[in-house]
């Protein structure tokens, strides 16, 4: 069974080489979705496929990510088709951190619409501790299922 990782990946980010690390350490993920700044794609492609070899990668670009929505419904269904093109996903872990207002916001879609596509979605986002510099993530509670 595959798991799926899903994220929205920045400037700050990308300049980090172990940004994914501790998601894959905590998930375990087979797949990984990433989308980004199209100015930031041939800064990730390589890094990320030297990094996780064994990992299924699918690089979104997104044009303009902080406004606009002539391109949100083109990201939307280019995420949801990188999901639907992988054999029987698990899990599907998607992090809305990172990234602009704009990324979060389609994010948040992707997550409605596969669980209405009945894949078993958990929305989490990771924050850093100041304590430790380990990132802490926290699973966003499912307001649908729960008030069914």
């Amino acid at each position: 069974m595959r798991v799926v990782y899903i994220t929205p990946l920045g400037k700050s980010a990308t300049k980090q080489k172990d940004a994914l690390t501790e998601a894959m350490q905590q998930f375990h993920f087979t797949d990984l979705i990433v989308f980004t700044s199209s100015n930031l794609y041939f800064e990730l492609v390589g890094n990320l496929f030297e990094r996780y070899p064994e990992t299924g990668i699918s690089i979104c670009p997104i044009t303009c990510p902080f406004s606009g929505n002539s391109d949100y419904m083109d990201i939307l269904n280019q995420l949801i088709q990188a999901v639907d093109k992988i054999e029987n996903p698990k899990d599907i872990i998607i992090n809305s951190s990172g990234g602009t207002e704009k990324m979060s916001c389609i994010i948040k879609d992707l997550c409605y619409t596969l669980r209405q596509k009945k894949y078993n979605v958990k929305h989490v986002f990771g924050s850093v501790s100041l304590r430790t510099n380990e990132v802490i993530f926290t699973e966003v509670p499912d307001i649908e299922r729960k008030s069914k």
